[in-house]
């Protein structure tokens, strides 16, 4: 997927989230997908290397929340349950520098 299209539809995520009238929402993607739902302020993903079943607590960033961008902050890590051995992205770019 073109970075464009990814930021696109983490933005779209975000907005449909901002809408849900629930106050605590369980968010399960893969990490590539979640480096740009909780983007920087400045539009780019964050370099937060997810690990597998971690679980971080956000909320949206008082400043954005009625812009289209909403752009949340970490409020809070939880845990890693899968532990903190290299992701999927991270073995990917192991594997392709060793051949």
């Amino acid at each position: 997927m073109a970075p464009d299209a990814l930021a696109n539809r983490a933005k779209w995520v975000r907005q449909f989230l901002r809408e849900r009238p629930e106050n605590d929402i369980v968010l399960v993607a893969h990490g590539d997908v979640l480096r740009q739902i909780t983007a920087t302020k400045e539009g780019g993903p964050s370099g937060h290397m997810w690990r597998n079943a971690e679980v971080r607590i956000f909320k949206f960033d008082p400043e954005w929340v009625e812009k289209d961008e909403c752009f949340l902050y970490q409020e809070e890590d939880v845990a890693a349950a899968g532990g903190y051995g290299p992701t999927s992205t991270e073995i990917d770019i192991e594997t392709s520098g060793s051949s």
